[in-house]
Protein backbone atom coordinates (compact mmCIF):
# COMPACT_ATOMS: atom_id res chain seq x y z
CA UNK A 1 0.00 0.00 0.00
CA UNK A 2 1.42 3.39 -1.04
CA UNK A 3 0.87 6.08 1.58
CA UNK A 4 1.42 9.83 1.82
CA UNK A 5 1.58 11.27 5.34
CA UNK A 6 0.40 14.82 6.10
CA UNK A 7 1.71 16.35 9.35
CA UNK A 8 3.20 19.65 10.44
CA UNK A 9 4.30 18.21 13.81
CA UNK A 10 7.73 16.70 14.28
CA UNK A 11 6.18 14.39 16.89
CA UNK A 12 4.94 12.08 14.13
CA UNK A 13 7.37 12.21 11.21
CA UNK A 14 9.42 9.30 12.53
CA UNK A 15 6.97 7.19 14.53
CA UNK A 16 4.12 7.07 12.01
CA UNK A 17 6.32 6.19 8.97
CA UNK A 18 8.02 3.48 11.04
CA UNK A 19 4.63 2.03 11.97
CA UNK A 20 3.48 2.18 8.37
CA UNK A 21 6.57 0.38 7.11
CA UNK A 22 6.07 -2.23 9.80
CA UNK A 23 2.54 -2.77 8.48
CA UNK A 24 3.89 -3.35 4.98
CA UNK A 25 3.21 0.11 3.57
CA UNK A 26 5.45 2.19 1.36
CA UNK A 27 5.64 5.80 2.54
CA UNK A 28 6.01 7.74 -0.68
CA UNK A 29 6.16 11.27 0.76
CA UNK A 30 5.47 13.45 3.79
CA UNK A 31 3.68 16.75 3.37
CA UNK A 32 5.12 18.68 6.26
CA UNK A 33 6.24 21.95 7.77
CA UNK A 34 9.70 23.30 8.41
CA UNK A 35 11.37 20.72 10.62
CA UNK A 36 14.81 20.84 12.19
CA UNK A 37 17.89 19.85 10.23
CA UNK A 38 18.10 16.62 12.26
CA UNK A 39 14.55 15.67 11.30
CA UNK A 40 15.09 16.61 7.65
CA UNK A 41 18.31 14.59 7.43
CA UNK A 42 16.59 11.57 9.00
CA UNK A 43 13.83 11.72 6.40
CA UNK A 44 16.34 11.94 3.56
CA UNK A 45 18.23 8.93 4.89
CA UNK A 46 14.99 6.96 5.02
CA UNK A 47 14.33 7.76 1.37
CA UNK A 48 11.09 9.62 2.05
CA UNK A 49 10.50 12.72 -0.03
CA UNK A 50 9.25 15.80 1.81
CA UNK A 51 6.84 18.29 0.29
CA UNK A 52 5.93 21.80 1.53
CA UNK A 53 2.57 22.22 3.26
CA UNK A 54 1.78 25.55 1.64
CA UNK A 55 -1.27 25.26 -0.64
CA UNK A 56 -2.19 21.59 -0.65
CA UNK A 57 -5.35 22.26 -2.66
CA UNK A 58 -3.65 23.94 -5.62
CA UNK A 59 -3.96 22.14 -8.99
CA UNK A 60 -0.17 21.90 -9.34
CA UNK A 61 0.23 20.31 -5.91
CA UNK A 62 -2.58 17.86 -6.54
CA UNK A 63 -0.93 16.79 -9.79
CA UNK A 64 2.33 16.30 -7.90
CA UNK A 65 0.58 14.00 -5.42
CA UNK A 66 -1.05 12.04 -8.23
CA UNK A 67 2.41 11.21 -9.56
CA UNK A 68 3.02 9.06 -6.46
CA UNK A 69 -0.07 6.97 -7.26
CA UNK A 70 -1.02 6.85 -3.56
CA UNK A 71 -3.49 4.37 -2.15
CA UNK A 72 -4.05 6.28 1.09
CA UNK A 73 -3.51 9.67 2.74
CA UNK A 74 -2.86 9.64 6.49
CA UNK A 75 -3.32 12.95 8.28
CA UNK A 76 -2.27 13.81 11.83
CA UNK A 77 -1.79 17.26 13.40
CA UNK A 78 -2.03 18.98 10.04
CA UNK A 79 -4.71 21.68 10.44
CA UNK A 80 -5.69 22.21 6.80
CA UNK A 81 -9.02 21.78 5.04
CA UNK A 82 -8.82 19.34 2.12
CA UNK A 83 -10.71 20.04 -1.10
CA UNK A 84 -12.80 17.35 -2.77
CA UNK A 85 -10.24 17.24 -5.60
CA UNK A 86 -7.46 16.52 -3.10
CA UNK A 87 -9.48 13.85 -1.29
CA UNK A 88 -10.15 12.13 -4.61
CA UNK A 89 -6.43 11.50 -5.27
CA UNK A 90 -5.80 8.36 -3.16
CA UNK A 91 -7.55 5.14 -4.12
CA UNK A 92 -8.72 4.43 -0.56
CA UNK A 93 -9.32 8.03 0.45
CA UNK A 94 -7.84 9.95 3.37
CA UNK A 95 -7.91 9.15 7.09
CA UNK A 96 -7.25 11.36 10.10
CA UNK A 97 -5.75 10.43 13.48
CA UNK A 98 -7.68 12.39 16.11
CA UNK A 99 -7.01 12.47 19.85
CA UNK A 100 -10.49 11.93 21.24
CA UNK A 101 -13.24 9.32 21.17
CA UNK A 102 -15.35 10.78 18.40
CA UNK A 103 -17.91 12.25 18.13
CA UNK A 104 -16.80 13.84 21.41
CA UNK A 105 -14.35 16.74 21.17
CA UNK A 106 -14.26 17.33 17.46
CA UNK A 107 -11.94 20.21 16.60
CA UNK A 108 -8.52 21.70 17.21
CA UNK A 109 -7.83 21.11 20.94
CA UNK A 110 -9.48 17.84 22.03
CA UNK A 111 -6.92 16.88 24.66
CA UNK A 112 -6.86 20.28 26.34
CA UNK A 113 -10.63 20.61 26.62
CA UNK A 114 -11.05 17.02 27.79
CA UNK A 115 -8.60 17.66 30.64
CA UNK A 116 -10.19 21.03 31.44
CA UNK A 117 -13.63 19.43 31.67
CA UNK A 118 -12.37 16.74 34.01
CA UNK A 119 -12.93 13.79 31.69
CA UNK A 120 -11.75 10.44 33.02
CA UNK A 121 -11.25 8.87 29.60
CA UNK A 122 -10.22 9.91 26.12
CA UNK A 123 -8.80 8.08 23.13
CA UNK A 124 -7.44 7.93 19.61
CA UNK A 125 -9.88 7.72 16.71
CA UNK A 126 -8.94 7.07 13.10
CA UNK A 127 -11.68 8.15 10.72
CA UNK A 128 -12.32 8.80 7.06
CA UNK A 129 -12.01 12.47 6.19
CA UNK A 130 -15.01 14.20 4.70
CA UNK A 131 -16.06 17.83 4.31
CA UNK A 132 -17.72 18.18 7.73
CA UNK A 133 -15.24 18.73 10.59
CA UNK A 134 -14.08 15.44 12.16
CA UNK A 135 -17.39 13.79 11.22
CA UNK A 136 -16.26 10.92 8.98
CA UNK A 137 -16.92 7.22 9.51
CA UNK A 138 -14.75 5.57 12.17
CA UNK A 139 -12.20 2.96 11.13
CA UNK A 140 -10.53 2.36 14.49
CA UNK A 141 -10.75 3.75 18.02
CA UNK A 142 -8.80 3.04 21.20
CA UNK A 143 -9.69 4.24 24.68
CA UNK A 144 -7.21 5.59 27.26
CA UNK A 145 -7.77 6.60 30.89
CA UNK A 146 -6.82 10.10 31.98
CA UNK A 147 -4.90 9.94 35.26
CA UNK A 148 -5.82 12.22 38.16
CA UNK A 149 -3.72 15.38 37.94
CA UNK A 150 -2.35 14.50 34.50
CA UNK A 151 -1.51 17.62 32.54
CA UNK A 152 -2.68 17.88 28.96
CA UNK A 153 0.83 18.04 27.51
CA UNK A 154 1.75 14.80 29.32
CA UNK A 155 -1.41 13.13 28.01
CA UNK A 156 -0.55 14.35 24.51
CA UNK A 157 2.88 12.69 24.73
CA UNK A 158 1.28 9.45 25.91
CA UNK A 159 -1.26 9.39 23.10
CA UNK A 160 1.34 10.39 20.51
CA UNK A 161 3.50 7.44 21.57
CA UNK A 162 0.51 5.11 21.15
CA UNK A 163 -0.52 6.46 17.74
CA UNK A 164 1.91 4.21 15.86
CA UNK A 165 0.30 1.03 17.19
CA UNK A 166 -3.17 2.39 16.44
CA UNK A 167 -2.26 3.19 12.84
CA UNK A 168 -0.74 -0.28 12.42
CA UNK A 169 -4.05 -1.81 13.52
CA UNK A 170 -5.86 0.56 11.18
CA UNK A 171 -3.84 -0.52 8.15
CA UNK A 172 -4.56 -4.16 8.97
CA UNK A 173 -8.28 -3.39 9.19
CA UNK A 174 -8.65 -1.47 5.93
CA UNK A 175 -6.57 -4.07 4.10
CA UNK A 176 -9.37 -6.60 4.62
CA UNK A 177 -11.67 -6.71 1.57
CA UNK A 178 -14.85 -6.93 3.66
CA UNK A 179 -13.99 -4.14 6.10
CA UNK A 180 -16.47 -1.28 6.51
CA UNK A 181 -16.03 1.87 8.56
CA UNK A 182 -18.80 2.70 11.02
CA UNK A 183 -20.74 6.00 11.16
CA UNK A 184 -20.22 8.07 14.28
CA UNK A 185 -22.88 7.69 16.94
CA UNK A 186 -23.53 9.45 20.24
CA UNK A 187 -23.43 13.01 21.50
CA UNK A 188 -21.35 15.46 19.46
CA UNK A 189 -19.14 18.00 21.24
CA UNK A 190 -16.50 20.42 20.02
CA UNK A 191 -13.03 21.42 21.19
CA UNK A 192 -12.37 24.88 19.80
CA UNK A 193 -8.90 26.26 19.27
CA UNK A 194 -7.36 27.77 22.40
CA UNK A 195 -7.21 31.54 22.67
CA UNK A 196 -4.92 33.71 24.77
CA UNK A 197 -7.85 34.78 26.96
CA UNK A 198 -8.38 31.16 28.02
CA UNK A 199 -5.14 31.35 30.00
CA UNK A 200 -6.04 34.45 32.04
CA UNK A 201 -6.78 33.73 35.70
CA UNK A 202 -7.92 36.03 38.51
CA UNK A 203 -7.64 35.01 42.18
CA UNK A 204 -10.45 37.40 43.11
CA UNK A 205 -12.98 36.18 40.54
CA UNK A 206 -12.04 32.57 39.76
CA UNK A 207 -12.46 29.53 41.98
CA UNK A 208 -9.41 27.51 42.96
CA UNK A 209 -10.78 24.57 40.98
CA UNK A 210 -11.09 26.67 37.81
CA UNK A 211 -7.50 27.95 38.06
CA UNK A 212 -6.22 24.43 38.75
CA UNK A 213 -8.07 23.02 35.72
CA UNK A 214 -6.69 25.80 33.52
CA UNK A 215 -3.14 24.97 34.62
CA UNK A 216 -3.66 21.24 33.99
CA UNK A 217 -5.26 21.75 30.60
CA UNK A 218 -3.72 24.80 28.99
CA UNK A 219 -0.18 25.32 30.30
CA UNK A 220 1.34 23.12 27.59
CA UNK A 221 -0.13 25.24 24.77
CA UNK A 222 -0.74 28.70 26.22
CA UNK A 223 0.43 30.39 29.41
CA UNK A 224 -1.88 30.49 32.42
CA UNK A 225 -1.11 33.81 34.04
CA UNK A 226 -2.14 35.86 37.08
CA UNK A 227 -1.12 39.24 38.48
CA UNK A 228 0.86 39.33 41.73
CA UNK A 229 1.82 42.74 43.07
CA UNK A 230 1.47 44.19 39.57
CA UNK A 231 3.74 41.54 38.07
CA UNK A 232 2.39 39.06 35.51
CA UNK A 233 3.18 35.54 36.65
CA UNK A 234 2.80 32.29 34.70
CA UNK A 235 1.62 29.38 36.84
CA UNK A 236 3.35 26.14 35.91
CA UNK A 237 2.09 23.83 38.66
CA UNK A 238 -0.64 24.30 41.26
CA UNK A 239 -2.60 22.30 43.84
CA UNK A 240 -6.13 22.96 45.11
CA UNK A 241 -6.51 23.56 48.86
CA UNK A 242 -9.99 23.11 50.27
CA UNK A 243 -11.66 23.97 53.60
CA UNK A 244 -9.77 27.22 54.05
CA UNK A 245 -12.64 28.79 56.00
CA UNK A 246 -13.58 32.45 55.68
CA UNK A 247 -11.01 34.18 53.51
CA UNK A 248 -10.52 37.22 51.35
CA UNK A 249 -9.94 36.36 47.68
CA UNK A 250 -6.62 37.62 46.37
CA UNK A 251 -4.72 37.33 49.67
CA UNK A 252 -1.90 34.99 50.67
CA UNK A 253 -3.39 32.14 52.72
CA UNK A 254 -0.25 30.28 53.75
CA UNK A 255 3.44 29.70 53.08
CA UNK A 256 4.94 26.22 52.98
CA UNK A 257 8.72 26.09 53.29
CA UNK A 258 10.49 24.50 50.32
CA UNK A 259 7.18 24.02 48.52
CA UNK A 260 5.33 27.23 47.73
CA UNK A 261 2.55 29.56 48.75
CA UNK A 262 -1.23 29.44 48.63
CA UNK A 263 -3.59 32.19 47.54
CA UNK A 264 -7.25 32.57 48.46
CA UNK A 265 -9.56 32.44 45.46
CA UNK A 266 -13.27 33.19 44.99
CA UNK A 267 -13.76 29.71 46.43
CA UNK A 268 -10.97 27.71 48.05
CA UNK A 269 -7.27 28.38 47.54
CA UNK A 270 -4.49 27.25 45.24
CA UNK A 271 -0.98 26.32 46.29
CA UNK A 272 1.50 27.67 43.74
CA UNK A 273 4.27 25.09 43.44
CA UNK A 274 6.03 26.17 40.23
CA UNK A 275 5.96 29.63 38.74
CA UNK A 276 7.55 31.76 36.02
CA UNK A 277 7.69 35.54 36.26
CA UNK A 278 7.06 36.87 32.77
CA UNK A 279 10.33 37.11 30.82
CA UNK A 280 12.28 35.17 33.45
CA UNK A 281 13.15 31.56 34.24
CA UNK A 282 10.82 29.10 35.91
CA UNK A 283 11.31 28.84 39.68
CA UNK A 284 9.76 27.04 42.64
CA UNK A 285 6.95 28.68 44.55
CA UNK A 286 9.06 28.90 47.72
CA UNK A 287 11.89 30.57 45.82
CA UNK A 288 9.36 33.16 44.64
CA UNK A 289 8.20 33.73 48.23
CA UNK A 290 11.76 34.45 49.35
CA UNK A 291 12.50 36.73 46.39
CA UNK A 292 9.28 38.74 46.75
CA UNK A 293 9.15 38.61 50.58
CA UNK A 294 5.58 37.40 50.67
CA UNK A 295 3.73 36.96 53.97
CA UNK A 296 0.37 35.44 54.95
CA UNK A 297 -2.40 38.01 54.63
CA UNK A 298 -0.65 39.99 51.89
CA UNK A 299 -3.02 41.32 49.26
CA UNK A 300 -1.73 40.49 45.81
Amino acid sequence: MRVILFSTSSDFINTIPAALRGAGCEVKAIVCGGFSRVDSDALKLSGIQTLPADDVNSPDFIEKLKSFRPDLFIVVAFGRIFSEDLLAVPRLGAVNIHFSLLPAYRGAAPIEWAVFNGEKRTGITVFKIKKELDAGDIINAKSFDISDGEQAHALYRRLSAAAGDVITETINLISKPDFKAMPQTGAVSYARRLEKKDGVADFRKDTADLIYRKVLAFSGKINVSVMIHGERIIIKEAIVIRNTGASVPGTIYSLVKNKGFSVNCADGAVMIVSIQPEGKKTMGGWEFVIGRRLSPGDKI
